[in-house]
């Protein structure tokens, strides 16, 4: 899957968390502690969220978690300063917080 979508493997030890929006959305920490989004909508694409978002990176083994509210999608994860980050997914934009 990552391959496809063209994006880095996982980090060993990474958590997983995964979404519907219209599309199945993977979320996983690579090992360079950025965050990533393998997305299947009849193709393949990727995101690098961290990069996207221009959130800090994840703490290693961070915990991840996802979800979908109306028009808004939500991944968050602990960074290396373990504060909690969410990065929000707007229809239209991005945003972080």
């Amino acid at each position: 899957m990552t391959t496809v979508a063209n994006l880095p493997p996982a980090a060993v030890g990474s958590a997983l968390t995964t979404y519907l929006d219209g599309s199945q959305n993977w979320v996983y920490e690579g090992a360079n502690q950025h965050i990533y989004e393998a997305v299947f909508s009849g193709n393949w694409g990727g995101v690098d969220v961290t990069s996207a978002s221009g959130l800090p990176v994840a703490a290693p083994g961070s915990a991840l978690s996802s979800f979908v509210d109306g028009n808004a999608i939500s991944i968050s994860f602990f960074g290396t300063n373990q504060h909690l980050y969410e990065a929000v997914y707007l229809e239209g934009g991005a945003g972080s917080t």
